[in-house]
């Protein structure tokens, strides 16, 4: 019995570990063709196909952005979707920092969360 309970403890540290990693940076390889994601000891933790994931636009330590046509796809660190929005909606991505990312849409400039929620907006002027 005690070593289920051990073993279940450790399964569930280890997932929770996993999901903690935060990328340290993204390295492009020399084709273009795939997007390797580092941790901050400098340890792989995925590698994306650009013909799945699109032409990335920016990373932070908790999220990845990229574009594919018209639509722009929100990234966990693993590489799993969290949300894709288009850009229709969003307008361009300028920045990415932390759970969130920055847009602007003619002139107004919005700060959403890694979900696709809108935190704020305000003017671009």
């Amino acid at each position: 019995m005690r070593k289920v309970v051990f073993s279940i403890l450790l399964l569930m540290s280890l997932s929770a570990n996993a999901q903690q990693r935060q990328i340290s940076y993204v390295e492009t390889s020399s084709s273009g063709s795939w997007y390797h994601v580092y941790d901050t000891n400098g340890k792989k933790i995925t590698t994306l196909a650009q013909q799945s994931v699109g032409e990335l636009i920016g990373w932070s330590a908790e999220i990845i952005v990229t574009k594919s046509g018209s639509w722009y796809k929100i990234l966990d660190p693993q590489g799993k979707t969290l949300k894709t929005m288009s850009e229709q909606t969003l307008g361009t991505v300028i920045s990415v920092s932390g759970n969130t990312f920055t847009s602007r849409s003619g002139n107004w400039i919005s700060i959403y969360d890694k979900t696709g929620r809108k935190i704020s907006s305000r003017p671009a002027n």
